[in-house]
């Protein structure tokens, strides 16, 4: 008899510390819930101000406020945590196929963004893999030393190689004549 008295109590025990296991998760669930609901908004943070353009807006970057806050002192800009990875996009559009673009310098969090305000599909592409150039054409006379700019080009290389080879200020020589020179000046290279 002493036996099943002992072995009921030890079910009576487990039963009691099942029954206080299944409180204490019920109590770490609930607190989980809330805590996460209440980062929803982001919670009191550095922001980020950013244009539909695809760049950073400079000076706007409120700390200390909610996203909500932060979108109703800045209307009509997007924001994101302030130090978010940024990466380089693929651009694409389903309606052509032939429309092909490269962007950088866009946090994930902007990407539905983008892709809704321009009608686009953004994918992740490796920012090693191209580079975007800006040239501007001049024309430099020989006799008076005066240069003057005729025209710009945007390129986009998918070539890791070239892209290494250039840099900001490199001039490459289009024509000569005995009195004039003209060449491009690659003055924008991202990324």
């Amino acid at each position: 008899m002493k036996i099943d008295n002992l072995s009921d109590g030890f079910i009576r025990i487990k039963q009691i510390k099942q029954k206080r296991m299944k409180k204490l998760f019920a109590i770490m669930g609930v607190m989980f819930l809330l805590s996460s609901s209440c980062k929803k908004d982001g919670g009191k943070a550095c922001w980020q101000a950013f244009s539909s353009l695809g760049a950073d807006v400079a000076g706007v970057q409120p700390c200390d406020v909610t996203k909500k806050e932060a979108e109703e002192k800045y209307p009509g800009y997007w924001f994101y945590p302030a130090g978010e990875t940024k990466y380089c996009w693929r651009v694409t559009k389903a309606s052509d196929p032939n429309f092909v673009q490269y962007w950088w310098g866009i946090p994930e969090s902007m990407k539905g963004n983008m892709e809704g305000a321009h009608g686009v599909i953004l994918t992740k592409f490796d920012c090693n893999g191209f580079c975007n150039l800006g040239w501007a054409e001049k024309h430099k006379s020989k006799t008076t030393g005066q240069i003057i700019f005729f025209n710009s080009y945007n390129e986009v290389l998918l070539n890791a190689d070239s892209c290494s080879k250039l840099y900001q200020g490199r001039i490459i020589n289009l024509w000569e004549t005995a009195d004039s020179v003209a060449f491009l000046e690659l003055v924008n290279r991202h990324p």
